[in-house]
C-alpha cells in the first residue's frame, strides 16, 4: 500500500549530492509533497494530544539526572523547576536541555508520527538518500518529534553514538529567525559555527554523522534557546538512520 507520506519528486539530486558531499550536510528544501507536510505539520500543531508530549530535560549538577515529564496541566510547577535547574547548567556551560518531544507510541499506531517513520524505511526515501550521500541505510535508529517553545533549548553536542546520518524535519511556517530555536552546526573545535540553519517549513537537515567509509565520528550542533515571548512553537521530527 502506498504511504501517505511523499517526497517531492521534483528534487535536484544533483545539486544535493555535491552539496553534501563538500560540506558533509546538506539542507533540502521542499522536501515533502505539500500535502504530505500539511498534515504532518497540522498533526503535531493541532492534533497531537498534549499527553502525548513529554518534557525531556538534562541537568548535569543534578548526578547528571535525565527524565522526562509527561505534560499535565498539573505538572506545570515541576516542569518549571526543572527549567530553573537546567539554565543554571546551560549558563556554566555544562550539557543540559529542556524541550518537549514524544516518545514511542503503542504498537500498531497509525497516526501521522507513525506513518513518518515507516516512510523513513521506505525505498523511497532510502533509496534517494543513498543517491544524495552515497550511504547505503540499512536501519532505521531512534526517531521523535520534538517541540520548542520559550526558553527552550539544546546545548552543544554529538550525535556519536546514533546513527549513520541524523535527519532534522522541520515544519515550523512563518517562523523569524530571532526567535531562537535555530540548529547550529560546528566545527570541531565546538566553537566555530560552520552553518546556522533557521527552524522553517518542509526542510529537511541531513548530517554525516559517523561513516566507517568517511572516517567521520560525529559533529557538534546546538539549538539556540527559543525567545522570551514566542507563542507559536518550534516544530521538527528528528530521527538518526544507520549503514
Amino acid at each position: 500500500m502506498m504511504s501517505i507520506i511523499r517526497m517531492n519528486e521534483d528534487l535536484n539530486t544533483n545539486d544535493l549530492k555535491k552539496d553534501f558531499k563538500k560540506n558533509g550536510f546538506v539542507v533540502i528544501e521542499d522536501f515533502l509533497t505539500e500535502e504530505s507536510a500539511k498534515k504532518l505539520h497540522d498533526f503535531l500543531i493541532y492534533g497531537m494530544p498534549e499527553d502525548w508530549w513529554h518534557t525531556s530535560f538534562k541537568i548535569p549538577s543534578i548526578s547528571d539526572y535525565v527524565g522526562m515529564i509527561r505534560r499535565y496541566e498539573s505538572n506545570i510547577d515541576e516542569i518549571s523547576s526543572v527549567y530553573s535547574k537546567a539554565y543554571d547548567d546551560f549558563y556554566d556551560g555544562k550539557f543540559s536541555y529542556v524541550f518537549d518531544r514524544t516518545v514511542n507510541h503503542v504498537k500498531g499506531c497509525s497516526c501521522l508520527e507513525c506513518e513518518y517513520k515507516k516512510f523513513l524505511e521506505s525505498n523511497e526515501f532510502l533509496s534517494v538518500i543513498k543517491e544524495i550521500t552515497g550511504i547505503q541505510i540499512s536501519k532505521r535508529e531512534e526517531v521523535f518529534s520534538s517541540r520548542y517553545t520559550e526558553g527552550q533549548f539544546l546545548s552543544p553536542h554529538h550525535d556519536i553514538d546514533k546513527g549513520s546520518l541524523s535527519l532534522v524535519y522541520s515544519l515550523s511556517k512563518n517562523w523569524k529567525p530571532h526567535w531562537g530555536g535555530n540548529l547550529y552546526l560546528l566545527d570541531d573545535d565546538w566553537t566555530t559555527i560552520k552553518k546556522v540553519v533557521l527552524s522553517s517549513y518542509n526542510r529537511m537537515v541531513v548530517t554525516l554523522m559517523n561513516s566507517k567509509k568517511e572516517n567521520v565520528n560525529g559533529v557538534p550542533h546546538f539549538v539556540s534557546q527559543v525567545s522570551s515571548g514566542v507563542k507559536y512553537p518550534r516544530v521538527s521530527i528528528t530521527g538518526w538512520v544507520s549503514e
